[in-house]
Protein backbone atom coordinates (compact mmCIF):
# COMPACT_ATOMS: atom_id res chain seq x y z
CA UNK A 1 0.00 0.00 0.00
CA UNK A 2 1.35 3.56 -1.15
CA UNK A 3 0.63 6.76 0.80
CA UNK A 4 0.83 9.24 -2.00
CA UNK A 5 0.64 9.01 -6.11
CA UNK A 6 1.78 12.27 -7.63
CA UNK A 7 -0.31 12.63 -10.88
CA UNK A 8 -1.67 15.35 -12.75
CA UNK A 9 -5.25 14.44 -12.12
CA UNK A 10 -6.76 15.32 -15.82
CA UNK A 11 -4.13 12.97 -17.17
CA UNK A 12 -4.78 9.08 -17.20
CA UNK A 13 -1.13 7.47 -16.47
CA UNK A 14 -1.90 4.48 -19.59
CA UNK A 15 0.93 1.83 -18.02
CA UNK A 16 -1.17 2.25 -14.85
CA UNK A 17 -4.62 1.99 -15.88
CA UNK A 18 -3.84 -0.34 -18.82
CA UNK A 19 -6.88 -1.74 -20.51
CA UNK A 20 -5.12 -3.45 -23.53
CA UNK A 21 -5.67 -6.96 -22.14
CA UNK A 22 -9.20 -7.48 -23.05
CA UNK A 23 -11.77 -5.58 -25.47
CA UNK A 24 -14.45 -2.84 -24.30
CA UNK A 25 -17.20 -5.92 -24.94
CA UNK A 26 -15.18 -8.49 -22.63
CA UNK A 27 -14.41 -5.11 -20.22
CA UNK A 28 -18.66 -4.70 -20.47
CA UNK A 29 -19.38 -8.38 -19.40
CA UNK A 30 -17.22 -8.07 -16.14
CA UNK A 31 -20.09 -5.22 -15.25
CA UNK A 32 -23.39 -5.99 -13.32
CA UNK A 33 -26.32 -4.29 -14.13
CA UNK A 34 -28.33 -3.73 -11.10
CA UNK A 35 -31.45 -1.57 -11.81
CA UNK A 36 -32.64 -2.43 -8.45
CA UNK A 37 -29.81 -0.83 -7.12
CA UNK A 38 -29.51 2.17 -9.42
CA UNK A 39 -32.80 3.18 -9.04
CA UNK A 40 -33.14 3.09 -5.08
CA UNK A 41 -29.89 5.16 -5.27
CA UNK A 42 -31.59 7.45 -7.97
CA UNK A 43 -34.64 7.83 -5.75
CA UNK A 44 -33.16 8.46 -2.48
CA UNK A 45 -30.27 10.83 -3.73
CA UNK A 46 -32.95 13.24 -5.52
CA UNK A 47 -35.04 13.45 -2.86
CA UNK A 48 -32.13 14.13 -0.05
CA UNK A 49 -30.34 16.76 -2.63
CA UNK A 50 -34.06 18.65 -3.16
CA UNK A 51 -34.32 18.53 0.64
CA UNK A 52 -30.77 20.00 1.29
CA UNK A 53 -31.03 22.89 -1.61
CA UNK A 54 -34.87 23.64 -0.15
CA UNK A 55 -32.53 24.34 3.64
CA UNK A 56 -29.84 25.88 1.76
CA UNK A 57 -32.26 28.38 -0.10
CA UNK A 58 -33.68 28.59 3.57
CA UNK A 59 -30.50 29.48 5.40
CA UNK A 60 -30.26 32.35 2.95
CA UNK A 61 -33.43 33.58 3.26
CA UNK A 62 -33.53 33.39 7.03
CA UNK A 63 -30.54 35.41 7.55
CA UNK A 64 -28.73 32.79 9.35
CA UNK A 65 -25.70 32.99 7.79
CA UNK A 66 -24.33 35.82 9.96
CA UNK A 67 -24.18 32.73 12.86
CA UNK A 68 -20.90 31.21 12.46
CA UNK A 69 -22.53 27.44 13.01
CA UNK A 70 -24.90 28.12 10.35
CA UNK A 71 -22.68 29.84 7.69
CA UNK A 72 -20.20 26.73 8.09
CA UNK A 73 -23.51 24.33 7.69
CA UNK A 74 -24.37 26.33 4.75
CA UNK A 75 -20.86 26.18 3.17
CA UNK A 76 -20.81 22.38 4.24
CA UNK A 77 -24.15 21.98 1.96
CA UNK A 78 -21.87 22.61 -1.28
CA UNK A 79 -19.83 19.89 -0.71
CA UNK A 80 -22.39 17.17 0.65
CA UNK A 81 -24.68 17.86 -1.91
CA UNK A 82 -21.35 17.17 -4.56
CA UNK A 83 -21.20 14.29 -2.48
CA UNK A 84 -25.21 12.99 -2.92
CA UNK A 85 -24.93 14.26 -7.14
CA UNK A 86 -21.81 11.66 -7.47
CA UNK A 87 -23.22 9.11 -5.10
CA UNK A 88 -26.72 9.08 -6.22
CA UNK A 89 -26.89 10.03 -9.57
CA UNK A 90 -23.55 8.56 -10.78
CA UNK A 91 -23.94 5.62 -9.16
CA UNK A 92 -27.29 4.75 -10.10
CA UNK A 93 -25.95 5.48 -14.14
CA UNK A 94 -22.73 3.61 -13.37
CA UNK A 95 -25.25 0.87 -12.05
CA UNK A 96 -27.78 1.04 -15.26
CA UNK A 97 -24.72 0.55 -17.65
CA UNK A 98 -22.95 -2.24 -15.72
CA UNK A 99 -19.88 0.32 -15.43
CA UNK A 100 -15.91 -0.76 -14.57
CA UNK A 101 -13.49 1.15 -15.18
CA UNK A 102 -12.64 0.56 -18.63
CA UNK A 103 -15.85 0.57 -19.88
CA UNK A 104 -15.89 3.97 -19.77
CA UNK A 105 -12.26 5.44 -18.63
CA UNK A 106 -12.74 8.86 -18.46
CA UNK A 107 -15.82 9.24 -17.00
CA UNK A 108 -14.67 6.87 -14.03
CA UNK A 109 -11.43 8.76 -13.94
CA UNK A 110 -12.84 12.02 -13.67
CA UNK A 111 -15.38 10.91 -11.18
CA UNK A 112 -13.29 9.00 -8.59
CA UNK A 113 -10.82 12.29 -8.59
CA UNK A 114 -14.42 14.25 -7.98
CA UNK A 115 -16.01 11.98 -5.53
CA UNK A 116 -12.82 11.37 -3.39
CA UNK A 117 -12.05 15.52 -2.74
CA UNK A 118 -15.94 15.55 -2.66
CA UNK A 119 -15.79 13.48 0.59
CA UNK A 120 -12.50 14.69 2.10
CA UNK A 121 -14.14 18.00 1.80
CA UNK A 122 -17.26 17.13 3.50
CA UNK A 123 -15.66 15.52 6.08
CA UNK A 124 -13.25 18.13 7.11
CA UNK A 125 -16.23 20.47 7.07
CA UNK A 126 -17.64 18.38 9.86
CA UNK A 127 -14.47 18.23 12.11
CA UNK A 128 -14.79 22.02 11.67
CA UNK A 129 -18.02 22.16 12.73
CA UNK A 130 -17.43 20.04 15.55
CA UNK A 131 -14.56 22.45 16.49
CA UNK A 132 -16.60 25.50 16.36
CA UNK A 133 -19.51 24.22 18.81
CA UNK A 134 -16.30 23.56 21.43
CA UNK A 135 -15.13 26.93 20.81
CA UNK A 136 -18.34 28.18 20.81
CA UNK A 137 -20.24 26.40 24.16
CA UNK A 138 -16.68 25.87 26.61
CA UNK A 139 -15.61 29.04 28.46
CA UNK A 140 -12.30 28.13 28.58
CA UNK A 141 -11.73 27.95 24.90
CA UNK A 142 -13.00 31.77 24.32
CA UNK A 143 -9.59 32.69 23.29
CA UNK A 144 -10.20 31.05 20.15
CA UNK A 145 -13.05 32.07 19.26
CA UNK A 146 -12.01 34.97 17.07
CA UNK A 147 -11.32 31.56 14.33
CA UNK A 148 -14.88 32.09 13.24
CA UNK A 149 -15.23 36.10 12.83
CA UNK A 150 -15.49 38.08 10.32
CA UNK A 151 -13.23 36.97 7.61
CA UNK A 152 -11.30 34.22 9.65
CA UNK A 153 -14.13 31.82 8.95
CA UNK A 154 -13.49 32.13 5.33
CA UNK A 155 -10.22 30.85 6.06
CA UNK A 156 -11.74 27.36 6.82
CA UNK A 157 -13.58 27.84 3.87
CA UNK A 158 -10.42 28.37 1.26
CA UNK A 159 -8.58 25.78 3.40
CA UNK A 160 -11.23 22.92 2.15
CA UNK A 161 -11.16 24.06 -1.08
CA UNK A 162 -7.33 23.88 -0.85
CA UNK A 163 -7.35 20.12 0.19
CA UNK A 164 -9.65 19.17 -1.88
CA UNK A 165 -7.55 20.49 -4.99
CA UNK A 166 -4.22 19.64 -3.62
CA UNK A 167 -6.12 16.18 -2.63
CA UNK A 168 -6.24 14.97 -6.35
CA UNK A 169 -2.42 15.63 -7.58
CA UNK A 170 -1.38 13.17 -4.42
CA UNK A 171 -3.24 10.22 -4.47
CA UNK A 172 -5.12 8.04 -6.76
CA UNK A 173 -9.21 7.87 -7.85
CA UNK A 174 -11.33 5.76 -6.22
CA UNK A 175 -13.25 4.33 -9.12
CA UNK A 176 -16.59 2.59 -8.95
CA UNK A 177 -17.38 -0.60 -10.33
CA UNK A 178 -20.69 -2.34 -10.44
CA UNK A 179 -20.00 -5.34 -9.90
CA UNK A 180 -18.77 -4.43 -6.35
CA UNK A 181 -21.66 -1.96 -5.79
CA UNK A 182 -18.72 0.89 -4.71
CA UNK A 183 -16.47 3.11 -5.35
CA UNK A 184 -12.98 1.36 -4.96
CA UNK A 185 -9.13 2.01 -4.75
CA UNK A 186 -8.53 -0.70 -7.09
CA UNK A 187 -9.82 -0.79 -10.97
CA UNK A 188 -9.99 -4.48 -11.55
CA UNK A 189 -8.38 -4.21 -14.52
CA UNK A 190 -6.04 -7.57 -13.81
CA UNK A 191 -6.92 -11.18 -12.35
CA UNK A 192 -4.57 -10.63 -9.23
CA UNK A 193 -6.72 -8.79 -6.76
CA UNK A 194 -3.97 -8.88 -4.37
CA UNK A 195 -1.64 -7.40 -6.37
CA UNK A 196 -3.83 -4.55 -6.80
CA UNK A 197 -5.00 -4.05 -3.60
CA UNK A 198 -1.35 -3.94 -2.54
CA UNK A 199 -0.69 -1.40 -5.77
CA UNK A 200 -3.05 0.92 -6.12
CA UNK A 201 -4.31 0.97 -2.22
CA UNK A 202 -3.17 4.15 -0.39
CA UNK A 203 -3.21 4.57 3.30
CA UNK A 204 -4.46 8.07 3.24
CA UNK A 205 -8.02 7.23 2.62
CA UNK A 206 -7.93 5.18 6.23
CA UNK A 207 -5.73 7.44 8.01
CA UNK A 208 -7.86 10.28 7.24
CA UNK A 209 -11.40 8.69 8.18
CA UNK A 210 -9.82 7.37 11.48
CA UNK A 211 -8.50 11.12 11.93
CA UNK A 212 -12.12 11.95 11.66
CA UNK A 213 -13.75 9.75 13.90
CA UNK A 214 -10.63 10.78 16.74
CA UNK A 215 -11.09 14.26 16.33
CA UNK A 216 -14.91 14.30 16.36
CA UNK A 217 -15.80 11.78 19.10
CA UNK A 218 -13.05 13.30 21.43
CA UNK A 219 -14.59 17.19 19.89
CA UNK A 220 -18.02 15.59 20.86
CA UNK A 221 -17.20 14.11 24.43
CA UNK A 222 -15.49 17.29 26.04
CA UNK A 223 -18.49 19.21 25.02
CA UNK A 224 -21.07 16.63 26.35
CA UNK A 225 -18.66 15.86 29.29
CA UNK A 226 -19.31 20.30 30.01
CA UNK A 227 -22.87 19.99 28.86
CA UNK A 228 -23.87 16.94 31.77
CA UNK A 229 -21.03 19.01 34.49
CA UNK A 230 -23.04 22.19 33.97
CA UNK A 231 -26.73 20.80 34.51
CA UNK A 232 -25.33 19.53 37.39
CA UNK A 233 -24.60 22.76 39.25
CA UNK A 234 -27.24 25.00 40.87
CA UNK A 235 -28.59 27.86 39.23
CA UNK A 236 -26.64 27.55 35.89
CA UNK A 237 -28.11 26.87 32.43
CA UNK A 238 -26.81 27.15 29.03
CA UNK A 239 -28.01 29.28 25.56
CA UNK A 240 -31.09 27.22 24.47
CA UNK A 241 -30.02 28.01 20.92
CA UNK A 242 -26.54 26.65 21.79
CA UNK A 243 -27.90 23.62 23.01
CA UNK A 244 -30.32 23.51 19.88
CA UNK A 245 -27.35 24.30 17.03
CA UNK A 246 -25.24 21.14 19.68
CA UNK A 247 -27.78 18.79 19.08
CA UNK A 248 -28.27 18.88 15.26
CA UNK A 249 -24.22 19.42 14.58
CA UNK A 250 -23.67 16.31 16.57
CA UNK A 251 -26.54 14.18 14.52
CA UNK A 252 -24.94 15.60 11.66
CA UNK A 253 -21.01 14.74 12.45
CA UNK A 254 -21.98 11.32 13.49
CA UNK A 255 -23.52 10.18 10.40
CA UNK A 256 -20.13 11.57 8.78
CA UNK A 257 -17.97 9.34 11.62
CA UNK A 258 -19.99 6.35 11.26
CA UNK A 259 -19.68 6.52 6.86
CA UNK A 260 -15.80 6.99 7.81
CA UNK A 261 -15.69 4.19 10.22
CA UNK A 262 -17.35 2.03 7.77
CA UNK A 263 -15.28 2.76 4.92
CA UNK A 264 -11.94 2.46 7.23
CA UNK A 265 -13.49 -1.16 8.00
CA UNK A 266 -13.53 -1.70 4.31
CA UNK A 267 -10.15 -1.08 3.83
CA UNK A 268 -8.48 -3.87 5.95
CA UNK A 269 -11.36 -6.68 6.10
CA UNK A 270 -12.81 -8.13 2.97
CA UNK A 271 -16.82 -8.54 3.54
CA UNK A 272 -19.65 -9.41 1.34
CA UNK A 273 -20.99 -7.48 -1.37
CA UNK A 274 -24.34 -6.72 0.42
CA UNK A 275 -22.09 -4.97 3.06
CA UNK A 276 -20.22 -2.82 0.49
CA UNK A 277 -23.78 -1.78 -1.09
CA UNK A 278 -24.61 -1.29 2.55
CA UNK A 279 -21.80 1.06 3.29
CA UNK A 280 -22.03 2.73 0.46
CA UNK A 281 -25.73 3.36 1.24
CA UNK A 282 -24.84 4.67 4.54
CA UNK A 283 -22.33 7.20 3.00
CA UNK A 284 -25.37 8.64 0.78
CA UNK A 285 -27.53 8.62 4.02
CA UNK A 286 -24.51 10.60 6.00
CA UNK A 287 -24.62 13.16 3.25
CA UNK A 288 -28.47 13.63 2.99
CA UNK A 289 -28.88 13.72 6.72
CA UNK A 290 -27.84 17.33 7.43
CA UNK A 291 -30.70 18.62 5.03
CA UNK A 292 -33.04 16.20 7.19
CA UNK A 293 -31.92 17.52 10.61
CA UNK A 294 -31.86 21.19 9.49
CA UNK A 295 -35.03 21.31 7.96
CA UNK A 296 -37.05 18.80 11.07
CA UNK A 297 -34.81 20.11 14.03
CA UNK A 298 -34.60 23.82 13.22
CA UNK A 299 -38.17 25.60 12.97
CA UNK A 300 -36.71 28.60 11.60
CA UNK A 301 -35.24 27.17 9.08
CA UNK A 302 -38.39 24.72 8.78
CA UNK A 303 -40.74 28.04 8.85
CA UNK A 304 -38.47 29.40 5.49
CA UNK A 305 -39.23 26.13 3.80
CA UNK A 306 -42.88 27.13 4.43
CA UNK A 307 -42.98 29.83 3.40
CA UNK A 308 -41.25 29.55 0.13
CA UNK A 309 -43.98 27.03 -1.13
CA UNK A 310 -47.07 29.93 0.21
CA UNK A 311 -44.61 32.21 -2.48
CA UNK A 312 -44.95 29.73 -5.10
CA UNK A 313 -49.08 29.54 -4.30
CA UNK A 314 -49.39 33.10 -4.04
CA UNK A 315 -47.39 33.15 -7.48
CA UNK A 316 -49.88 30.39 -9.14
CA UNK A 317 -52.74 32.25 -7.67
CA UNK A 318 -51.71 35.72 -9.64
CA UNK A 319 -51.12 34.01 -12.43
CA UNK A 320 -54.45 32.18 -13.00
CA UNK A 321 -56.54 35.63 -11.43
CA UNK A 322 -54.22 37.38 -14.65
CA UNK A 323 -55.21 34.88 -17.01
CA UNK A 324 -58.89 34.98 -16.18
CA UNK A 325 -58.91 38.50 -16.45
CA UNK A 326 -56.77 38.89 -19.99
CA UNK A 327 -59.65 36.26 -21.19
CA UNK A 328 -62.78 38.06 -20.36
Amino acid sequence: MEVFYLNIPWKINEKEYNCSSRDLYEWRRRGAVDIVQGTYFLVVGTIFTSIYMLVMIALMRGKLLSIPCYKLMFFNGFTDILCLILGSHFVAYFQYNGTVFCSNVVLSHIIGHIVWSAWLGSSFGAVVLAFNRLVEMIPSMSAMRFLFTGKFINIWMVICVALMVGRMFITRPTIYNSAVGAFTATPFISDDTQWEVAHYVSVLLPIHNISVIAALVIFYSVICCYVIRISRVANTCIDRVQIQLLVQALVICASTAIAAGLYSVLVFIPVPKYVVVFANAIWQLSQGIPGLVLIFLNRNIREEVKKLFKCEKKINRMFVLSSTVTNK
